[in-house]
């Protein structure tokens, strides 16, 4: 699934979907998806949280080799032992977006609609609860 939200258009790539895409299928729709962004309309692949796992491996396309070889000495700088978001945004796994994919089990047709973009916070409050 690709969504994004009102406040900002980009699209923010998950793997959360129903029905759930084969593994193969979901890192052929990654590639595509981030060629695109990235490379033909020189887009950004990161509009919101939780999305650091799935871009990593895409992160030198969308900046190239230069600006991502001086985001890894930055961050060797700052975090050599890598304990500050560790494999978010920067991981040298190339698979990294396929694996620990977090499929949300059904709760409720009022969350279920969720796709934790952030957009809640100040647009989907919930109802209030009826007085007892």
């Amino acid at each position: 699934m690709t969504y994004s939200n009102r406040s900002n258009p980009n699209p923010s790539p998950s793997p959360e979907s129903s029905p759930r895409p084969s593994q193969a299928r979901y890192e052929g729709i990654m590639q595509d998806l981030c060629e695109t962004v990235a490379l033909k309309y020189g887009g950004s692949l990161k509009a919101e949280h939780g999305t650091g796992r799935n871009v990593a491996p895409f992160v030198e396309m969308e900046w190239g080799t230069k600006a991502y070889e001086l985001m890894w000495e930055v961050k060797r700088l700052f975090d050599p032992e890598f304990l500050l978001n560790p494999g978010v945004i920067l991981n040298e796994d190339p698979d990294v977006h396929a694996k620990n994919i977090r499929h949300d089990g059904l709760a409720s047709p009022l969350v279920d609609r969720c796709i934790s973009c952030g957009w809640c916070e100040s647009n989907c409050q919930p109802s209030p609860s009826p007085e007892p």
